[in-house]
């Protein structure tokens, strides 16, 4: 059976109240909404604002009978100079993205869902950022908490010194699979991290997370397997990547039966257990 849900940004529905929003959903039939908090606010004051925000509003979308998200960057700390933020090989260092090995950041994370699962949403979901590849860096992570624990894995030092080359170039090699180790190793910790979080509120709200192309083939850790860990007791969702505008855009040359194919494609990965939102973005 398939649903129809909906995104908003949360900063519109505090602009214009949550009762056009409704009336709309209503006019079109949508089963779910997702209000959209953008990245992570470091400001205390502005923070606490959206949670108010966010708590207000939940009730008012349950009420109208429609399950009711809500979607949060999964990295993303725009501004922030005191984390580790993902660095790839070739040394490209991401401008927001925060590393989810820095332990200090895992912290106010955690306490970040906290306040979003004590709004009493019935779904939290991350957004496209829990990936490794497509960011302004480049392509993986190899901060230097990474690289401690590949030289863990190895029994070696690892040293950014031609680590790209090691990592990218020639066959199947100790560098390489160290490297995705690592990857899957702190996405895996995050996702249980973010679990845990929700738990301690409610363990019936609902957490997933938007697949990337790089969470099938080359972050050390399927989407699939990511989505079956953030679930903890509920049932595992996730969101597939590949959306209509990208035929109109031409994005990597794709047409639409390319998008639709490879949705098709990721879906039959996912398994039966996993409940699937498509990437519907429209043209």
């Amino acid at each position: 059976m398939y649903k129809l849900s909906v995104p908003f940004m949360l900063e519109q529905i505090n602009k214009y109240g949550a009762e056009p929003f409704i009336e709309e959903l209503k006019r079109i039939k949508a089963d779910i909404v997702f209000l959209a908090l953008d990245s992570y606010e470091v400001d205390e004051k502005k923070r606490n604002e959206i949670f108010t925000t966010l708590k207000k509003n939940i009730p008012l979308f349950q009420k109208a009978g429609l399950t009711v998200g809500a979607w949060v960057w999964t990295f993303m700390v725009c501004g922030d100079k005191k984390y580790t933020h993902i660095t790839s090989p070739n040394g490209g260092v991401c401008r927001d993205e925060v590393c989810p090995s820095d332990k200090d950041f895992c912290a106010f994370a955690y306490e970040y869902l906290q306040n979003i699962a004590k709004c009493n949403p019935d779904i939290i979901m991350f957004d496209d950022d829990f990936r490794y590849g497509f960011l302004d860096c480049g392509l993986g992570c190899t901060c230097k908490n990474h690289r401690a624990y590949m030289s863990q894995i190895l029994g070696e030092d690892v040293s950014t010194k031609e680590l790209g080359k090691l990592i990218f170039g020639g066959g199947r090699n100790k560098y390489r699979s160290a490297y995705l180790q690592a990857n899957g190793h702190y996405f895996k910790e995050f996702a249980k991290l973010a679990r845990a979080a929700v738990d301690s509120v409610n363990p019936k709200i609902r957490l997933g997370a938007c697949s990337c192309m790089t969470t099938w083939d080359f972050d050390g850790v399927s989407a699939a397997e990511l989505s079956r860990i953030m679930a903890g007791n509920t049932k595992p969702f996730g969101r597939l990547i590949g959306a209509p505008y990208w035929s109109h855009l031409r994005n990597w040359g794709n047409r639409l039966q390319d998008v639709i194919e490879l949705e098709r494609m990721e879906s039959s990965w996912c398994g039966d257990d996993i409940e699937i939102f498509a990437e519907g973005d429209a043209y």
